[in-house]
């Protein structure tokens, strides 16, 4: 039976997936210039997501290809081509950035695997974290104490992957247009939700490339992708979970 409050629970799993990224990605980078940069990418996506949606080409392709997630680019993408002609000039900007807080920290730790053969897998959900298991092949009753914390050691070592929740306080300006026609005009100050993630570690280990002889903090290689806008991504994979459910 769990003892504490939701809103307390929430907080605790949210804290314990932040210190998995401070502590994988050095204390001097996260959160602080990891919300500085999370702000300089929001902004460079979407002008460069604004010049491909109005004029495609390989070169804008590939650098969003750098910068987001292939879900959230097909997304978009597809998008323009069923709602535009092609004549049309868009543009999405933030001219005015105030603020940058972190909101949720999402960590999938465990074997990728466990998302397409969930048979052999369990897997484990707590709030913002998620651990996959490889099934111990015995019945529950019949796997020892001792025998499932060495499953669940192992399986926080085989892979992970982390989610991170950017609530961005900005000035917002959607403009669509076609010609001299203005066919839409939005703008205003408003809380931006940019969720970021990074590869899928596997092992875990591979997160970390190295440590820095001097002070100890970690060396990473690999760069962080925009996952998300506005839950765009995240309300559709839940709204087809429940028509399939």
């Amino acid at each position: 039976m769990n003892i504490l409050p939701i809103g307390l629970q929430h907080r605790l799993s949210v804290w314990l997936a932040s210190r998995t990224v401070h502590l994988n990605t050095g204390s001097s980078y996260f959160p602080e210039q990891f919300l500085l940069g999370a702000t300089f990418a929001s902004r460079r996506a979407l002008n460069v997501l604004s010049q491909h949606l109005s004029h495609p080409d390989d070169s804008t392709k590939d650098e969003l290809e750098n910068m987001m997630s292939i879900d959230l680019l097909d997304r978009y993408t597809r998008a323009a081509k069923e709602c535009l002609t092609g004549d049309e000039e868009i543009s999405i900007n933030l001219p005015q950035i105030y603020d940058a807080n972190l909101g949720d920290v999402w960590v999938t730790l465990g074997n990728s695997t466990a998302f397409t053969h969930p048979r052999q897998y369990e897997v484990l959900e707590w709030m913002t974290l998620k651990l996959c298991l490889k099934n111990s092949g015995v019945d529950a009753e019949e796997e020892s104490f001792k025998d499932y914390r060495a499953r669940i050691a192992r399986g926080l070592m085989e892979g992970v992957h982390i989610k991170v929740d950017v609530e961005v306080d900005a000035d917002v300006v959607y403009k669509i247009t076609r010609g001299d026609e203005t066919l839409l005009y939005d703008e205003g100050r408003r809380t931006l939700l940019v969720q970021f993630e990074t590869p899928y570690f596997e092992p875990a280990h591979k997160m970390v490339s190295g440590r820095d002889p001097e002070n100890g903090e970690p060396i990473n290689d690999w760069s962080w992708r925009i996952s998300d806008f506005d839950q765009l991504i995240t309300k559709e994979k839940l709204d087809n979970e429940e028509m399939i459910s």
